[in-house]
C-alpha cells in the first residue's frame, strides 16, 4: 500500500484518501468506508485491531485524532 492509503478493518477494503468515517483506539486512527463498519469497529475493536494496521503504521506517520461528525 502506497501513500494514503489504508484498509477498512472491518472489511479489510483499501481506502485511497476516501475513507467516511474514523475512530481512535489505544490512541491510533482507523480509518472506514462507512458508519456501519465504524460502529461495528467500535462495538468490538479487539475483533479487528490484529487484522490490519492502523494508518500510522501503514503510511508511517504519528497518529492524529480526528472528531467522527
Amino acid at each position: 500500500m502506497g501513500p494514503g492509503t489504508v484498509r477498512d478493518p472491518v472489511t479489510l477494503g483499501v481506502l485511497l484518501d476516501s475513507a467516511v468515517a474514523s475512530a481512535v483506539y489505544q490512541g491510533r486512527t482507523y480509518y472506514f468506508e462507512s458508519r456501519e463498519n465504524r460502529d461495528a469497529f467500535e462495538s468490538d475493536p479487539t475483533k479487528y485491531v490484529s487484522e490490519t494496521p492502523a494508518i500510522d503504521q501503514a503510511v508511517g506517520q504519528e497518529s492524529v485524532s480526528i472528531v467522527r461528525s
